[in-house]
């Protein structure tokens, strides 16, 4: 979890420093992470977008995959 905020404070950090000059913020918070994982189905993968943002020139997403520990898949035979 503290990877994935880590990572979310990088990228809006680096884009802060772009061109695009912005008056507002968007804060993610850990309930809405959160909300989002309980929203996952189980014994599957989930990709699902917590918040997007237009920030000029660019839009910045941010989302949760989740691969539930239920959903193995056998080990590739094909591989040589």
């Amino acid at each position: 979890m503290q990877r994935l905020l880590l990572t979310i404070f990088a990228v809006l950090s680096a884009l802060s420093a772009a061109d695009t000059k912005s008056d507002t913020v968007t804060y993610v918070t850990h309930d809405d992470v959160l909300a989002t994982l309980q929203r996952a189905p189980e014994k599957s993968v989930s990709d699902q977008q917590v918040r997007v943002v237009d920030v000029g020139k660019y839009n910045v997403a941010v989302g949760v995959v989740y691969r539930s520990p239920r959903q193995r898949r056998p080990p590739s035979s094909t591989i040589r």
